[in-house]
């Protein structure tokens, strides 16, 4: 048993026997086999040791958006999603990712450039409030932040593929404007 201490594993206990299986008793052609792999023992307690050890481990390293090999979860929900994305494109949920999208956007490039927040005289800083379709953003009104948010559309627009509708936007300064 020197593959506990890290030697490899001899070639025959990981050998496996292929057996043709008849699949009725009438048997004319190679259709009418069944193959069927026949492994040692051994290699089937090594499998089960291996996959007692990974299963604690796979969920650390899979992404929590991989389906396929997370005990519980299926890759058919993943189809099930796309395709329901995919026959309706104008479907709610696009939206509803690509809002979430730009929201996550202004909130990170908030938190990478604190300078671009607006600060309310109770000193609470703000970045953007969102409901449905609409999205406020309070931002400090010096020119080189508001060309951040600027760029940051620009990126959103080119990456989603989507476009603000620029006669529903407008930049409103309030009079009362803190000094940094």
């Amino acid at each position: 048993m020197d593959f506990f201490n890290g030697s490899p594993i001899p070639n025959f206990f990981t050998s496996t026997s292929i057996v043709l299986i008849p699949k009725n008793t009438d048997v004319n052609s190679w259709n009418d086999f069944r193959p069927i792999s026949l492994c040692t023992v051994f290699y089937k307690l090594i499998s089960k040791l291996w996959m007692s050890r990974l299963t604690v481990l796979l969920p650390k390293i899979i992404s929590p958006y991989q389906m396929g090999f997370v005990k519980g979860l299926h890759i058919v929900d993943n189809i099930l999603l796309a395709q329901e994305l995919c026959q309706d494109l104008d479907s709610p949920a696009i939206f509803i990712i690509a809002a979430d999208y730009l929201s996550r956007g202004l909130a990170n490039i908030f938190s990478n450039h604190p300078s671009l927040y607006f600060k309310t005289l109770g000193g609470i800083h703000i970045s953007h409030l969102c409901f449905a379709n609409d999205f406020i953003i309070f931002s400090n009104a010096a020119k080189n932040r508001i060309v951040k948010i600027l760029r940051f559309f620009g990126l959103f627009e080119y990456v989603s593929g989507l476009s603000f509708s620029k006669h529903k936007c407008c930049f409103i300064a309030s009079k009362n404007i803190l000094a940094d």
